[in-house]
């Protein structure tokens, strides 16, 4: 599936070991809980459509997921499932849901909306 308005793929680099990195996933869950929702498929390349057939997700690994985006977001409701894709590979779908009641942002004061295939930040004009 291609990248989208709701839908985005993230190497589990972004989830694990040194190169982790929450603040740039809580850009995209903000993003995607300020448009209509969405998800994201951590543990898939961006130039695959399947995670490696050898790749096993950890069990703890998405309440993990989960809990540092919940210290780095604010207005955001996530869940996350392990997948088995067609390959026998794994990957973690984290359905963002839309924020209708209150505007999302990163615990940095950030705000951000998926456009098209991307997230951007959103100005302060904008906010409204």
């Amino acid at each position: 599936m291609k990248e989208n308005a709701q839908y985005d793929k993230k190497s589990l680099k972004h989830v694990q070991g040194n190169t982790a990195n929450f603040g740039e996933l809580a850009k995209d869950c903000v993003a995607f809980a300020n448009s209509h929702g969405g998800y994201l498929a951590i543990g898939i390349e961006d130039d695959t459509e399947l995670p490696d057939a050898n790749q096993k997700i950890s069990e703890d690994l998405p309440e993990r997921i989960i809990k540092r985006l919940n210290e780095n977001t604010y207005n955001v409701a996530i869940n996350a499932e392990v997948i088995t894709a067609e390959n026998g590979g794994q990957y973690i779908k984290l359905n963002i849901f839309p924020s209708n009641v209150s505007i999302a942002s990163t615990t940095k004061g950030q705000y951000f909306i998926r456009d098209h295939d991307s997230s951007r930040a959103l100005l302060p004009d904008e906010l409204n």
